[in-house]
């Protein structure tokens, strides 16, 4: 895993922007083939289209959401981020919640895209 994007700020903020749009082209171009991504302690998903899809279910389960990034961090060519994410639930409801996620690269697109979030309330 390599060739990171220079600025970690940058880039989460890209990343946040695509899921809060629920825009999976833009999501689906950040990835790389071989993608791994988890969720809070939903099981592991593997591949690029599989993980596309998830997105896909997840973002009709809710009506919108707004991801607030306070920090991101670089390390040994890693990103870290973390922030709180207010979702509004299909019945217009509203559900807070904080995250981390670690975002690990393969020529410069994300190969492991882990999410450590309390999400069981949605």
């Amino acid at each position: 895993m390599q060739n990171t994007p220079i600025n970690p700020d940058t880039f989460s903020a890209e990343l946040y922007r695509a899921v809060d749009n629920k825009d999976l082209n833009s999501l689906a171009h950040l990835l790389s083939d071989d993608i791994e991504f988890r969720i809070a302690n939903f099981p592991l998903v593997k591949g690029k289209s599989a993980v596309i899809e998830a997105n896909k279910q997840f973002f009709e389960s809710i009506t919108r959401m707004q991801h607030t990034l306070v920090d991101s961090y670089l390390k040994n060519g890693d990103i870290f981020c973390h922030g709180s994410v207010d979702y509004v639930r299909l019945d217009g409801t509203t559900h807070h919640a904080y995250f981390s996620t670690l975002l690990k690269f393969k020529q410069n697109k994300i190969q492991q895209y882990l999410v450590f979030a309390d999400i069981s309330q949605l």
